[in-house]
């Protein structure tokens, strides 16, 4: 798309997986990605961690959505989320998926390896953690922000996986801040 629209130097905001994909992104094109924001994601993973990445997937069965929706929505969220009714709308939204999409997600996910190549990315990133994170600790996206050459690593305290959309106004505080001195 942003080739498409011939557009160059865009700030790329990725969460979970929109993060892994804002960082193949800006390896493989770099003149499409001017700075980069991203939220509860990793690069890449140990290999004895694969497996059980792999496992919230299993492609071996056909499973159903209803077997994984509790569990990652405890993932996802914190008990005391500040917005339940994101919630309501994740759980609908994991319902209405296929086992086969999320299955490949996950497969795609035990696959990923961006750490080796990120400090080859000259853009100006920005890494957010939620502390309370339980998909993604935010030790695993400072490894980003350590493989990276231009980057700023913040931890949200009180933050779930899905901060960025439960806690909005306190994350966009944090993105402007960002953004308003990738302006000078």
């Amino acid at each position: 798309m942003l080739r498409h629209e011939r557009t160059s130097g865009a700030t790329l905001i990725g969460v979970s997986m929109g993060g892994m994909i804002a960082q193949r992104v800006a390896i493989q094109f770099p003149e499409l990605a001017g700075a980069l924001i991203l939220c509860g994601t990793a690069g890449g993973f140990p290999d004895d961690v694969r497996p059980r990445i792999l496992a919230r997937g299993d492609m071996s069965r056909q499973g159903s959505m209803y077997e994984v929706i509790d569990d990652t929505i405890a993932r996802w969220f914190t008990p005391n989320t500040p917005r339940p009714d994101l919630v309501e709308k994740c759980r609908a939204r994991l319902a209405a998926d296929d086992w086969y999409s999320w299955s490949a997600n996950w497969q795609a996910i035990s696959q990923l390896d961006n750490l080796g190549e990120l400090p080859g990315v000259k853009a100006p990133a920005l890494l957010v953690a939620g502390e309370a994170d339980a998909s993604i600790p935010p030790v695993v996206s400072q490894k980003i922000a350590d493989a990276l050459p231009d980057s700023r690593f913040v931890v949200v305290p009180g933050a779930a996986h899905f901060g960025a959309f439960d806690m909005r106004d306190v994350f966009a505080t944090v993105f402007d801040d960002f953004l308003s001195n990738q302006a000078r």
